[in-house]
Parts: C-alpha cells; sequence; structure tokens
C-alpha cells in the first residue's frame, strides 16, 4: 500500500512538472516578466523532482525490506532459524576465479541479462570458468583489458548498469532461489526472461516462480548409468604445486607442477590488479612454464597462476611477488687477442687467433713497418665483421721469399677494440 501512494505522490510530480511547462509554452509573448518567474520555477521543481527520485530509490528498499521482515516467521532456536533475506543495490568487491557469495550472484545477473555475453546465464554465486569468459566478452564490449578479473573499471562499468536500470537483489540462503530481481517499472532484460527446465527463467523477478537450482560446479556422486549404485565425478580443481620464479632484468619465467594435466595461463603487473597476462596455453600437462615479457629492469612484479583440468575445475594460486634483475654493468673490457698461429708458402698466408669473447675479425698488413698505418686507407686490410671467437684469414697474391708485417685487431659487440703488437712472417721461395 506504501509503494502504491509512493508511485501516486510520483505521478503526480510529473504531471504538475508537464503542466507548468504547457501553460509557460502557450503564455503570451508580451508576459515576459511572468515567464521569467515561470522559467525559474520549473528549474526548482526540476531539481525537487530529482531529490524525490533518488528518496523514491531509498524508500523502494526500505519498503521491500519492511515486507520481508513482517512476513518473516516467528523466531526460532539460533541453531534451526534461517537467515533473513536481504537486499543489495551495487557491487563493491573485486572478484576473480572462485570467489563465492552474493555480488557473485549479482555479477552472473548482470552478465546473464545479455545472452550475448553470458549465453549460459548461471547464477550459482560461484565465480567459475563460465563466469571468467562472460567476463572476458563483456569487458572486451565494453573497452576494458579482456583479463576475466572484475578489477575497478570493470566494478565502475556494472555498477553504472545497475544506477541506470535501478535494479535492486534479493538474497534468501534459505530459499532454493538465492536470487531474485526488483525491476522497477517491469523492464525487464530479455537475457533475464529466457527459460530453463520446466520454464522457469534465467533470472527471476521477485514474486515470480522460482529459477531451478543449478550450479557451475557439478556434484559429487551422480548415478550410473546402469542405475546401481553411484560414479564418483571429480569436482576437485588441480593443486598448484613448487611454484619458482627465475627472472631476468625484462621478462621473468614461472614455472610449477599440478597434482593432475590442466592448462595454464599468468596474469601478472606491477599491482595486485595485475593488467597483463600470458596467453592461455590449453594444452593440458602436469609441468608447466610460463615467460612474463616485456619487464622493466630493477623492477616488483605481482602474478598469479590460473589452471583448469579437463572437467573444467579451475583454481588459482595466491598473489605472490618478485623482483626483476638490475641491469649487468656496461662492458669496458676488450677481448682477449690469443693463440696467434701463422702457416705461409711462397705467396699465401693463414694467420687464426682466438678471443674470450665473440668479437669481429681484422688484419692490416705490409712489406714495411713504415707501410703499416692502420688509419690510412691505403693500407692493405681483410675484414669479416661477423662475431666468432675463432678466425682465421688466408691472404693470397703475396710475394715469395719476402717479408711481411701485420696487426690483428678484434672488437666486440659494445665495440670495445683489442689490437695486437706487430708481428711479422716470411715467404717461403
Amino acid at each position: 500500500m506504501a509503494y502504491r501512494r509512493m508511485t501516486f505522490r510520483k505521478t503526480a510530480v510529473l504531471a504538475l512538472f508537464i503542466a507548468i511547462f504547457v501553460i509557460v509554452s502557450l503564455a503570451p509573448h508580451g508576459a515576459r516578466a511572468q515567464f521569467e518567474r515561470t522559467q525559474i520555477e520549473v528549474q526548482t521543481l526540476s531539481a525537487v523532482l530529482s531529490r524525490l527520485k533518488e528518496r523514491v530509490r531509498e524508500l523502494r528498499a526500505e519498503i521491500l525490506k519492511a515486507q520481508l521482515d513482517v512476513r518473516s516467521s516467528p523466531p526460532v532456536p539460533a541453531a534451526a532459524a534461517n537467515p533473513t533475506p536481504s537486499i543489495a543495490e551495487k557491487l563493491a568487491r573485486q572478484l576473480r576465479i572462485g570467489a563465492q557469495g552474493e555480488d557473485v550472484l549479482i555479477l552472473q545477473a548482470l552478465l546473464a541479462a545479455d545472452s550475448g555475453i553470458y549465453p549460459e546465464g548461471l547464477t550459482t554465486g560461484y565465480f567459475g570458468t563460465l563466469t571468467e569468459a562472460a567476463v572476458v566478452r563483456f569487458q572486451s564490449r565494453n573497452g576494458i583489458s579482456p583479463i576475466g578479473l572484475v578489477g575497478p573499471q570493470t566494478l565502475g562499468a556494472l555498477n553504472e548498469i545497475l544506477r541506470k536500470n535501478e535494479f535492486l537483489f534479493r538474497f534468501d540462503d534459505s530459499s532454493r532461489t538465492p536470487l531474485c530481481a526488483i525491476v522497477p517499472g517491469g523492464n525487464i532484460p530479455e537475457g533475464w526472461r529466457r527459460t530453463r527446465e520446466g520454464g522457469l527463467h534465467v533470472v527471476p523477478v521477485c514474486g515470480m516462480p522460482p529459477l531451478a537450482a543449478t550450479n557451475e560446479k557439478e556434484v559429487l556422486r551422480t548415478p550410473s548409468p546402469a542405475g546401481s549404485g553411484t560414479t564418483t565425478v571429480d569436482i576437485s580443481p588441480p593443486s598448484i604445486e613448487g611454484v619458482r620464479i627465475e627472472p631476468g632484468p625484462f621478462h621473468a619465467t614461472v614455472s610449477w607442477t599440478t597434482n593432475e594435466p590442466s592448462d595454464s595461463r599468468v596474469a601478472y603487473g606491477e599491482t595486485v590488479t595485475y593488467g597483463f597476462s600470458t596467453a592461455l596455453l590449453s594444452i593440458l600437462r602436469t609441468g608447466h612454464s610460463r615467460t612474463l615479457t616485456g619487464l622493466n629492469a630493477s623492477t616488483t612484479y605481482h602474478f598469479e597462476i590460473h589452471v583448469r583440468d579437463a572437467r573444467g575445475n579451475a583454481t588459482s594460486s595466491p598473489d605472490q611477488a618478485f623482483t626483476t634483475a638490475d641491469l649487468p654493468p656496461p662492458d669496458t673490457a676488450p677481448p682477449l687477442i690469443r693463440d696467434v698461429s701463422v702457416s705461409a708458402s711462397s705467396t699465401t698466408v693463414r694467420i687464426s687467433w682466438f678471443t674470450d669473447e665473440v668479437a669481429s675479425s681484422r688484419i692490416y698488413y705490409a712489406s714495411a713497418t713504415s707501410s703499416l698505418d692502420l688509419a690510412a686507407t691505403s693500407t692493405r686490410r681483410v675484414i669479416r665483421s661477423a662475431l666468432a671467437t675463432d678466425h682465421f684469414f688466408d691472404i693470397t697474391a703475396l710475394q715469395a721469399s719476402s717479408t711481411y708485417y701485420y696487426v690483428i685487431e678484434s672488437s666486440d659487440a659494445a665495440n670495445n677494440i683489442s689490437t695486437s703488437t706487430t708481428q711479422s712472417f716470411r715467404t717461403t721461395d
């Protein structure tokens, strides 16, 4: 009854607003002063109407709670008492796989409003793999990073839907239907009108027939095909064990094992909301290793492992943290030239050597030390830019029975240059 009186008052205020607007629209052009006064009154009434609409929403929740209290059965001993139904109108907690509670029911109901986002439409209160997939679709559609975790941005988008549509939700853990929706004006989303076995709605409106009990997690025991005895069904998620992290300056490798074959992915980032994720590796295995890329040196990162077995039982590890390695000191040491070997014939010579790190190869040579100017472009030379630790050159077109002078030069990847002393060889007759 109180709800009807409140609705009547709301309608009366709206009718008054419309009447004033019509009167102002038809007023003579010469009545400027009257028009301005009326305009001020309209603006004042508009502000009052906005406050009334907000108060109507608050009163609706209070009235419904009062009705539920009045209809509740007489007190019974605490051990047998059923919890009083509660009402919620917003989401506050960040949610991920494994979460349970009333806020998960609200999340599932909002996702189920669009069958393209949550085609299964299960409202179970358990955040499983089906819910995660629906969250990813919701995030993709709303321009949010699709990681399947309900963080601040996703919460804001969901609560905006609640606010605009004035949806409220009633919970009753003692009921076979733990969730029903309070829908002002009867504007029920099409996704909620979908039916299950028995013609029951995916998300019932409070007062309509209850929703059949469903669950993303399978029951533990089911009748065997022969009808005799029961068959055990796997409802346990894999256990994550032996987590190891090997950080470098710009990447890190996370490895672990599971007690049964499972897929895997790793969410990671500089905060506990992560923001990045490895791609889902769908191959089921018990030994896992994933590489986290795009990291910064000397930086702390958080990560969380997600696994799922062949039956869809999923779990995630607790949040863990690691710090990437520092950048290595700059390389300022030139390569060491060693084990130089010379083998000459009458017109050719092979000169070889080794370095203690990969480096380029170069030899300057001349028939007189005065001509062995490394800076002069006229000085004969042979060059190999490829980096290696073993080096050799075959120098041809030499004069027989002649002495030649040479210098070896090797440069490493950091452009540190090592130059040998001047050495000589003599060709044969």
